[in-house]
């Protein structure tokens, strides 16, 4: 392939579509990853997010503020987990009487895991 300018790039992608097929397509929806991640193997510590591009920080007025974050879940203990439904099931007024709470946890199939978010952000100077 010839080499090309960023301009060219650009245009060639907007009107060439065998191009836009075969150099196009290379992104990455971080988010759908952390969803499918979170869905498949929750306990992985890759559930990352970049917040941003190097390539693009000479033309940014400013730089960003977060750079990134990550999610981390954890599975909750039986206590844990049954202090947690109560505080849903009193704040979504969920019918559970007549239940013990463990019946009812499994009746509104009600998550074994917390999940936490590590956020990364540069100080302000």
């Amino acid at each position: 392939m010839e080499k090309l300018s960023k301009e060219q790039f650009k245009t060639k992608l907007k009107t060439d579509i065998q191009f836009r097929k075969k150099y196009g397509n290379k992104s990455i929806n971080q988010i759908d990853n952390v969803i499918h991640t979170l869905k498949t193997n929750p306990d992985s510590r890759r559930i990352m997010i970049n917040a941003w591009n190097p390539e693009f920080i000479p033309e940014m007025a400013l730089d960003p503020c977060h750079y990134g974050f990550q999610v981390i879940t954890r599975e909750m203990n039986d206590l844990e987990r049954a202090n947690e439904f109560d505080k849903y099931a009193k704040k979504e007024s969920l019918e559970i009487t007549g239940m013990s709470t463990r019946d009812a946890i499994e009746h509104y199939g009600f998550s074994t895991r917390k999940i936490s978010l590590k956020w990364n952000q540069r100080l302000l100077n």
